[in-house]
């Protein structure tokens, strides 16, 4: 049923079923990335989406494919996604 909880792994867990699935969002690599993205996921959190699956970033400098990638290959550059991820926890769902 698509509203009963989902567990995944030992320690995460999904308010329900519904799912984000990851695409090319296009946020690229600036500075205003995670509000880019939280335009789209903190909206898909609180219309009742469970999990959202955040696609195409890339963890290696030399990994980016397109311009409209974020790089997430440093602690930095990683850190200032987590108030995007704050926001879509706050609205209730799992990214």
């Amino acid at each position: 049923m698509l509203t009963t909880p989902l567990r995944i792994g030992g320690t995460t867990s999904a308010r329900n079923r519904l799912y984000r699935a990851p695409v090319l969002e296009g946020a690229g690599d600036g500075d205003d990335c995670a509000a880019i993205y939280a335009k789209a996921f903190v909206e898909n959190a609180r219309h009742g989406v469970g999990l959202i699956i955040q696609g195409n970033s890339c963890i290696s400098e030399e990994g980016r494919s397109s311009p409209g990638m974020t790089r997430v290959h440093t602690r930095e550059r990683m850190l200032r996604l987590a108030p995007m991820v704050d926001a879509v926890h706050a609205e209730g769902a799992s990214i």
